[in-house]
């Protein structure tokens, strides 16, 4: 089995387009197709040094990130601290659903916190997209933690 080896192409003749006028302060074409044109002529956009920034959206963010991340380490400690004591996990998987719905409580309250500072966000900014990531992310949170609340103030949980 013999391959016969590939007819090579023939060669391309180079391009010689017909020079354009060039009117002065205009760009020049590139040489080469895939060379970025030189930017001559362009009138840059002011920038304000005093870009805004949203404080509250970013705060707002912040305690929204802290309240979801409460009830998870409240969920993850007792199976971690059963595990490492060679119980039955299964006891640390029930105890970390108990501690988790506890955790809520507190995450409760940083939710509804984030709530207030997106809401303010929402109304000083014209930057709205963190205020709006906020409520969704935390609004969950402060319904599921006021739900547990009572049984806090009550006293079933102790």
């Amino acid at each position: 089995m013999t391959s016969t080896p590939p007819e090579p192409l023939p060669p391309v003749a180079p391009a010689t387009p017909a020079a354009p006028a060039v009117t002065p302060g205009a760009a020049i074409a590139p040489a080469s197709p895939y060379a970025a044109a030189p930017v001559t002529g362009y009138a840059a956009t002011p920038v304000d040094p005093r870009r805004e920034k949203n404080p509250f959206g970013i705060a707002a963010l912040v305690f929204t990130i802290v309240s979801i991340l409460v009830p998870i380490g409240f969920l993850i400690a007792p199976i971690v601290a059963t595990a490492a004591s060679g119980n039955d996990i299964g006891w640390g998987v029930l105890g970390g659903i108990v501690f988790f719905v506890i955790g809520l409580a507190p995450a409760a309250g940083l939710a509804l916190i984030a709530v207030i500072l997106a809401i303010v966000s929402l109304v000083r900014s014209n930057r709205k997209a963190l205020g709006i990531v906020v409520l969704v992310l935390s609004g969950p949170v402060v319904l599921v933690g006021l739900l547990t609340l009572p049984a806090f103030l009550n006293g079933d949980f102790f």
